[in-house]
């Protein structure tokens, strides 16, 4: 064997042992995620069913386990329905991807007139991020349209051709995470004269708030105690009471819950 044979088939082997390599890494990663999969079917389906004897008052639910990928149990998942103040997670998933969450909210005549009476005073000053924490536990509608204003203002003063307002990036938001039916008029979810302030169904709501707990956990866990104490830059202390009376009882595993109730909606209910 010359020397270019003997090149040519060393070449052949190394290539045929990186080949053999990879098949090894490839098939043993496969094999390992089947049997994790199937180790995971097995352990779900050995649990008991706590809704074999559920029926449903409800439009619609969706009890989902987002680590495991399993649903517990579903009804009319897919059926959009009014958000009410369920709309105020994406109101702070956009805030929180947008704004800077130290910059300085201001309570204005307009936002403070909104429907609905949480304390704040006009012309009280917040940090946004208290202020979205404070606006998640009572469902402040006049926060919320603070937040909006505010942002609204800061994008006309920017850009005040192209600008592009809250609301409409929230709708931009759903689309971008593949959320179909979420769909916004409004930071608030109040309803408005012939429609409802947001619109979505239970699935994509419940994806989008596991998300916010994903990314920012303390927001979500805020919300996990009754009472509560926020104060704004102004030195103004409300105590506030959760919109969600079933922690009163002292819940201890709800991580998170969020309440929403207009007249178009109902009452809905998220809980982590």
């Amino acid at each position: 064997m010359n020397n270019d044979e003997w090149k040519l088939e060393l070449r052949l082997i190394v290539v045929f042992c990186a080949v053999l390599l990879l098949g090894v890494l490839y098939f043993y990663g496969v094999g390992r995620i089947r049997f994790e999969e199937q180790q995971k079917t097995v352990l779900i389906n050995s649990l008991p069913n706590a809704f074999s004897e559920y029926i449903p008052s409800s439009k619609a639910v969706f009890v989902y386990a987002p680590t495991s990928d399993h649903i517990l149990y579903a009804h009319h998942e897919y059926t959009t329905l009014p958000l009410a103040s369920l709309t105020k997670i994406m109101t702070t998933t956009v805030a929180l991807e947008k704004m800077d969450p130290v910059q300085n909210i201001l309570i204005d005549e307009e936002s403070r007139n909104t429907y609905g009476d949480n304390g704040l005073a006009i012309n009280e000053v917040w940090p946004l991020f208290d202020l979205i924490k404070f606006m998640m536990f009572v469902s402040s509608n006049d926060a919320a349209n603070a937040i909006a204003s505010s942002y609204d203002t800061l994008q006309v003063a920017n850009d005040p051709i192209n600008h592009s307002a809250f609301v409409t990036t929230m709708n931009e938001y759903a689309r971008t995470m593949n959320l179909p039916s979420l769909n916004f008029k409004n930071s608030s979810g109040l309803d408005m004269a012939n429609e409802s302030g947001g619109n979505g169904n239970a699935r994509d709501i419940a994806i989008l708030y596991y998300k916010l707990y994903i990314e920012h956990p303390e927001i979500v866990k805020n919300s996990a105690v009754f009472k509560q104490s926020y104060t704004s830059i102004d030195g103004i202390t409300h105590a506030v009471t959760n919109t969600n009376i079933l922690l009163e009882n002292d819940f201890d595993r709800i991580i998170g819950s969020k309440t929403g109730f207009t007249s178009k909606a109902g009452g809905n209910l998220i809980v982590l």
